[in-house]
């Protein structure tokens, strides 16, 4: 069973949500301990968004494989950064174009492809360096 409830009293419960949502994910990012009802918000939020994920792609238009709108720039920017993290490999260091290929062909896709998305998500793959770094 639904309620309804004015549209005013919604946004300032969705305001009132967001505002709780960015306090607990700075204390995770600061490493400050959750309190219980904290981090049973946290593991709702996130119980919430993973019943969320598709298991298939969305439809768009063009060669799916080749579209930069079907691979989640999130991701690229996580794998991007962790990448130049990684040991190196055969002695050599990680250079970004050694690790932007092994990304494009991990995700069956062309380099341009991946720097397209890294190019214009640079939002996303900075806050995924400052990220991985923290580890």
């Amino acid at each position: 069973m639904k309620i309804r409830i004015p549209d005013e009293q919604h946004a300032k419960i969705a305001a009132n949500q967001r505002v709780m949502c960015e306090q607990i994910a700075r204390k995770i990012e600061a490493g400050e301990p959750l309190e219980g009802f904290e981090a049973k918000i946290a593991a709702a939020v996130l119980r919430g968004h993973a019943s969320q994920i598709p298991d298939t792609q969305k439809k768009g238009r063009g060669n799916p494989e080749l579209s930069v709108n079907a691979i989640d720039p999130a991701n690229v920017a996580i794998l991007l950064a962790a990448g130049m993290r990684a040991p190196p490999r055969g002695g050599k260091r990680n250079t970004r174009a050694a690790v932007i290929a092994r990304l494009a062909e991990h995700m069956g896709v062309d380099v341009a492809t991946i720097r397209k998305i890294i190019r214009t998500h640079p939002q996303e793959v900075a806050e995924a360096e400052a990220f991985v770094s923290q580890g």
